[in-house]
């Protein structure tokens, strides 16, 4: 209405605000909305990759929150309760059970799966995901001493197995994320929703289990195995998002070509 006299003033200053200040604002308001439409919407670099990353920050601060958590005060409530429910359950053939079961945890067990399962990706010509997998053992491997020799927690009392190194975190918990990382990747070749939700379901599973049996049998305390499963998830996050970019990367450029 610049033909009105009153109105004149207004839109005269419109026209600058709108370019100094509307514009730049409605051009963000969009890109942030479509940035924001991609990471929520599955495939290429969307809600996979935003799931990741948001594993990656828990998993991250979880792990040094719980590193941090035993003082001068002594263990945190946590693990006192979890040790004397794991001795009113102590009973032989539970405990012999126990020792087969951690041993599934162990690093050469975890390592015979991550290279029989590289193994298969390779034959399907899935270089990205078997150098993933292998780099997350050895990773695993060098971020579990390396916190075991920074933390320098005592392990409990009256261990019921041999077990060397300090005890903050949780070795065979880390590794045991492992299997997690296997099913993900064996389920991702094109099998139903149901396949996906029981495989990935058994490993998360077996993860409970190996971090119950570490507390089980006296070697770790419950703020161990959660640190180790911490770290096992900050791990497999990592190396998720890098091969997913690598992927989309790759793929994009045959595209492309």
């Amino acid at each position: 209405r610049e033909d009105r006299r009153g109105w004149r003033p207004f839109v005269r200053l419109a026209g600058p605000v709108w370019r100094l200040i509307g514009k730049p604002t409605a051009i963000g308001a969009d890109f942030a909305a479509r940035f924001g439409r991609h990471r929520l919407t599955p495939g290429e670099l969307g809600l996979e990759l935003t799931t990741l990353l948001a594993l990656l920050a828990v998993g991250a601060f979880s792990f040094f929150f719980l590193g941090d958590i035993v003082d001068e005060a002594g263990l945190p409530r946590i693990d006192t309760l979890a040790a004397d429910i794991a001795d009113r359950m102590l009973a032989d053939p539970l405990v012999d059970l126990s020792k087969v079961l951690t041993e599934v945890g162990s690093l050469p067990v975890v390592a015979a799966a991550a290279t029989a399962t590289a193994a298969w990706a390779l034959a399907r010509e899935r270089w990205i995901e078997a150098a993933v997998l292998v780099a997350g053992v050895v990773l695993s491997y060098v971020l579990v001493h390396v916190s075991k020799a920074a933390y320098d927690r005592d392990r409990p009392d009256d261990m019921l197995i041999d077990a060397e190194l300090s005890a903050y975190p949780s070795g065979h918990t880390a590794y045991s994320l492992t299997f997690v990382a296997c099913a993900t990747m064996l389920v991702r070749a094109g099998t139903g929703w149901a396949v996906r939700f029981a495989a990935v379901a058994v490993a998360i599973a077996a993860v409970v289990v190996i971090a119950a049996t570490r507390v089980y049998l006296r070697v770790h305390h419950l703020t161990d195995t959660l640190g180790g499963a911490a770290l096992g998830v900050a791990i497999w996050a990592l190396l998720g998002a890098l091969g997913l970019i690598g992927w989309f990367v790759r793929h994009n450029g045959r595209a492309q070509a």
